[in-house]
């Protein structure tokens, strides 16, 4: 007994050692930021203090692999983010969840790199975004950037299915530790918040296992999800935000945002760029636009901020060259649809000469 109790701690500590070598350098393991709760506005962010580079893998065969950098700030950015007496060019700006933060494709490939490319380098490109931001988030972004003195030229909110219905607490949104939104009984908004993120070091300790970190996110054999907090990360039968158009909250949420970011942002030019029903699009079929799109032109009709559905720029790019929108594994965008966006943010841009009339 004692014999088969040695050979069977032997061969488990010999596999366990082939499986770190294999997921740390054949089959690489997703590496990710810690994660940190800035004080004031309770945004998440990422952890300076933790690793500040690394390599970030989805798939069971880590067929997507794209490079991240911490900033000295806590976003994913190649570069800190300056002040506006500290830097020479303006600022353009992008908030956004999962969509845009970057961690799926290479930091050069992404929508804010690629629209200062278009832009010439007239303007330094920052995303401040992370999984799961919704619209209280958009609006603690825009305070965060006045807070640290920082204008843009433009200001760029990330619409996703989801954003309303997860983020309005009138809907399906959860007050918590992050901010959501909440609509009063005289149709008023605040963004309401409570508590501080809970960190847990047991799982921060089991972080430094590649093992565990393929089976958690690449085989996605993860005990601890909650499933996406994204609907365009689902593919449900029924959309819950279907109603957007007829039920006012929509409306009444999304004035407040506006009207927040434009008091706290009052030199910057909002636009806000909404995603498109992918899935149908590259199944050949002739989606309409995401339920919440509509809300969104309205109430940018009204309060002069620009509206940019990437229903149409996405359908006429698929038709015309067949290449997907998102990875065949992840609906995550992949670099293809980054750039579709930063090209059609870039035209609207250029259309209301806001680059050009930039402060």
């Amino acid at each position: 007994m004692k014999s088969f109790l040695l050979r069977a701690s032997l061969f488990l500590l010999l596999f366990g050692l082939v499986a770190e070598v294999c997921f740390r350098w054949g089959l690489p393991a997703r590496e990710t930021p810690l994660v940190r709760q800035e004080p004031v506005s309770r945004l998440i962010q990422f952890d300076p203090a933790g690793p500040r580079d690394g390599v970030f893998s989805s798939g069971r065969w880590a067929q997507q692999r794209a490079r991240w950098h911490v900033n000295a700030q806590g976003w994913n950015n190649l570069i800190d983010l300056q002040s506006d007496t500290d830097r020479e060019r303006p600022a353009v700006v992008i908030t956004g969840d999962s969509q845009i933060e970057g961690f799926y494709i290479d930091p050069e490939a992404h929508l804010i790199r690629r629209l200062a490319s278009r832009a010439q380098e007239k303007v330094v490109g920052y995303s401040l975004a992370v999984s799961g931001y919704k619209l209280g988030e958009y609006i603690e972004v825009a305070r965060y950037l006045h807070r640290e003195a920082i204008n843009p030229a433009v200001f760029i909110i990330f619409i996703n299915p989801g954003d309303f219905w997860r983020g309005v607490t009138n809907l399906d949104g959860r007050a918590g530790v992050v901010p959501r939104v909440q609509i009063n009984s005289d149709g008023a908004g605040e963004v309401t918040a409570s508590g501080t993120l809970p960190i847990s070091r047991w799982r921060r300790t089991l972080r430094h296992s590649a093992t565990l970190r393929y089976l958690l996110f690449n085989a996605n054999l993860n005990p601890f999800a909650k499933g996406p907090a994204d609907l365009a990360l689902n593919a449900a039968a029924q959309d819950p935000e279907a109603d957007a158009e007829t039920n006012p909250v929509y409306d009444q949420a999304f004035r407040f945002v506006v009207t927040a970011v434009q008091e706290a942002l009052p030199r910057s030019k909002v636009l806000v760029l909404v995603d498109a029903d992918r899935r149908g699009i590259m199944s050949g079929e002739h989606p309409a636009s995401i339920p919440t799109s509509g809300v969104v032109a309205s109430v940018c009709a009204d309060l002069g901020c620009a509206h940019v559905d990437m229903t149409g720029p996405f359908t006429k790019a698929w038709r015309a060259d067949g290449q997907r929108l998102h990875f065949e594994h992840n609906v995550h965008w992949n670099a293809h649809a980054h750039d579709l966006a930063s090209a059609a943010v870039f035209e609207e841009l250029r259309r209301r000469d806001w680059l050009s009339a930039a402060p």
